[in-house]
């Protein structure tokens, strides 16, 4: 006791709080009450819990329950139990959070249920901050069907809300949207404003996702009028917000710091500190947007003092990266690489993948301009290898809606497969009794009826999931086509800013080289993204394609310019299709460089042809050819280097005609093996 009095003393005697959720002031009651009154502590947590004191009421909550008396009974510690596990979770204590709630379940007698609801809604919370929305949807499923069990109605809406918020995030909108609507349709009937606003707001998150804009501008005003008609002050300004952010997506920067600005000032007066610095930060990003970057810079640092204030890490990492945003477009690169130094170690430590991301690629182009290329590429590295972790979070997110469908699918067939069973007891009983025959027909004929209506509705639901299927994976198809060329012109753009201060002919013409070779892989890219199947090149609409770049790479017009093709219907395996792509970019390029010098109208003659499980490959030009001497020392450059290097891959053999004032002619010849529709090298 003689602890608790000396803590109270500490926390409670002449105690005033200034609250981050308002400006009220907590003062305790007087030590000798708490002294004679265990309870009265708690009383006083739930003071600081709500002031967002959260390590105080911990604090608290956990003296309260080391005090053992006969008042505090099993439902009282478990209650404490959440209480504690609530500031835990706000603390970002999460180990400390699940371990004081499954103490709770422990304790619970299973016929609260109440309370062994909130416990799973609890542990369903800290797992989706956890990002294991697995775990997170199988607590929150236990939590709706024991709330289902006791007609919970308010219970279950808000879990409803809860499964649709997990789904949302892995990006099933069709699911989530069902799951909002049915909450949404409780909650007209329980006449609950506050929470039927909240739920039109999440609904109004879905459609922000799917780039549904009227729709989700629609919802989030449904919500803006039921909180301003209930008064809920914290409400309007979070709807307010979420407008702003939805004309913030849609360019409508004027419209969004309207929103913005009604929101900071709701926030202000409430002294929502931590709300408001969300609200300041979106408005340095709306001035940014429009290219106001004094009140951008003035929001920004605005937002990361109350940051810093309330050790907001992840925001102090966004406000960092704004800012080294900010300061690059000015060109102040110093201002810019501090603070993109403090976001980067914050998001690292913190494990946020998405501001680490934003914060490479900001690196990138800071370093670059700087002209400091290995940093630029160590950034590139980590870049890359952070991109394919997050899309390999994307592909398991993925599989784990694939693996529900077939739980629910399996769940419908053992509901149907009892129903048949049933039918066969009923059809076995009442078959020696002719008198109701009539009714086992009927009843046979409605279960046909229900099935084919089953089966219906199954497949409309199926279609669905598979439409959000089908859109998980084309966005996923084309973000890593986006990253796989924006990968292939950054190394295109560093090797000609590297190429700009090389004065070695040499060296010159191998970085060239290198550019060419990016240019053929960056057109297999792009044509295999567009292609139905995703190991197989039509050589015959490849080449096309390639030599119309190789066209406008080296600044020619197609006037200018002809090639002769004679193209076989060939279908090559894409990893024979590449040093193929190589050498003829190669052999085209040596030709701009070497062969038309004199030539008026030069020309190509490129055929590709195959027989007996040969591939030949013939290109020639009209060039000015090569002497003896000179094809004698053409051998040594790097171009026929690269050439031989690419056949060996293939297995082939080449030949090189090089006649004087005559152009040249390129042959080669590779043994290759049918692979279902095509063919590869041997």
């Amino acid at each position: 006791m003689f602890k608790l009095f000396t803590l109270l003393i500490i926390l409670g005697g002449t105690l005033v709080v200034d609250s981050r959720g308002g400006d009220q002031q907590i003062r305790s009651d007087s030590v000798t009450d708490k002294k004679n009154n265990p309870d009265s502590i708690v009383i006083l947590a739930d003071k600081f819990y709500k002031a967002r004191e959260f390590r105080k009421a911990a604090t608290l909550y956990e003296s309260r329950l080391k005090i053992n008396d006969s008042s505090l009974t099993v439902i009282k510690r478990s209650r404490l139990y959440i209480k504690l596990a609530s500031s835990y979770r706000k603390l970002d204590q999460t180990e400390n959070a699940r371990s004081v709630l499954k103490k709770a379940l422990s304790l619970i007698d299973p016929t609260h249920s109440e309370y062994v609801s909130i416990i799973h809604n609890n542990l369903g919370n800290i797992a989706f901050d956890e990002g294991d929305f697995k775990t997170s949807i199988e607590h929150y499923e236990k939590s709706l069907e024991i709330s289902r069990s006791i007609s919970d109605s308010l219970s279950i809406a808000k879990r409803l809300k809860s499964l649709g918020i997990v789904y949302k995030n892995m990006s099933h909108y069709s699911r989530a949207l069902n799951l909002y609507r049915e909450s949404v349709h409780i909650l007209v009937t329980l006449d609950n404003d506050k929470e039927l606003a909240a739920t039109y707001d999440a609904i109004a998150n879905v459609f922000e996702k799917t780039e549904e804009f009227q729709n989700s501008l629609t919802h989030h005003f449904k919500a803006l009028e039921l909180q301003e008609k209930i008064g809920y002050e914290r409400g309007v300004a979070g709807s307010l917000n979420n407008i702003g952010n939805v004309y913030l997506e849609t360019n409508l920067t004027d419209s969004a710091i309207i929103f913005y600005e009604k929101s900071l000032s709701i926030k202000k007066r409430l002294k929502l500190s931590l709300s408001e610095s969300v609200t300041l930060n979106n408005l340095g990003e709306a001035y940014f947007k429009k290219g106001d970057l004094k009140k951008a810079n003035q929001y920004f640092h605005q937002s990361l003092t109350i940051r810093k204030n309330m050790h907001d890490k992840k925001g102090i990492a966004t406000s960092s990266n704004n800012l080294a945003e900010l300061f690059f477009v000015q060109k102040q690169y110093t201002k810019s690489i501090n603070f993109l130094v403090t976001a980067g170690v914050l998001a690292r430590q913190m494990q946020l993948n998405n501001v680490l991301l934003r914060n490479l690629d900001l690196g990138k182009k800071i370093y670059g301009a700087l002209g400091q290329y290995e940093k630029v590429a160590a950034l590139d590295a980590e870049y890359d290898q952070l991109k394919e972790h997050l899309f390999n979070e994307e592909k398991v997110k993925v599989l784990n809606i694939r693996a529900l469908m077939e739980k629910e699918e399996v769940e419908k067939n053992n509901e149907l497969l009892e129903q048949e069973i049933l039918l066969k007891e009923l059809e076995t009983e009442n078959q020696r009794i002719l008198s109701i025959a009539f009714i086992v027909l009927f009843v046979g004929v409605s279960v046909v009826l229900v099935v084919i209506i089953s089966t219906r509705r199954k497949i409309v639901r199926k279609n669905k999931e598979l439409l959000d299927k089908n859109r998980i994976i084309n966005a996923q198809k084309a973000d890593i086509q986006h990253q796989t060329n924006n990968g292939l012109q950054r190394v295109q753009n560093i090797l000609k800013t590297v190429s700009k201060g090389i004065d070695d002919e040499d060296i010159l013409r191998q970085v060239k080289n290198g550019e060419n070779m990016i240019l053929a892989l960056s057109s297999l890219s792009e044509f295999l993204y567009e292609a139905r199947d995703h190991t197989e090149i039509v050589m015959k609409d490849f080449l096309q394609e390639l030599t119309s770049k190789l066209l406008t790479v080296h600044n020619k017009k197609p006037d200018e310019v002809s090639f002769h093709m004679d193209i076989s219907p060939i279908v090559l395996a894409f990893d024979t299709a590449v040093p193929i792509a190589l050498i003829i970019s190669e052999v085209v390029t040596n030709a701009f460089k070497h062969a038309f010098a004199e030539t008026e109208h030069p020309a190509f003659s490129i055929s590709f042809s195959e027989q007996d499980k040969k591939v030949k490959l013939i290109i020639q030009d009209n060039g000015k050819g090569y002497s003896k001497n000179e094809l004698k020392n053409s051998s040594k450059h790097f171009g026929r280097t690269l050439i031989s290097k690419y056949v060996d891959i293939l297995g082939g053999r080449q030949k090189t005609h090089y006649q004087n004032g005559q152009g040249s002619i390129f042959e080669l010849v590779f043994q290759c093996q049918k692979i279902g529709t095509r063919l590869s090298h041997a």
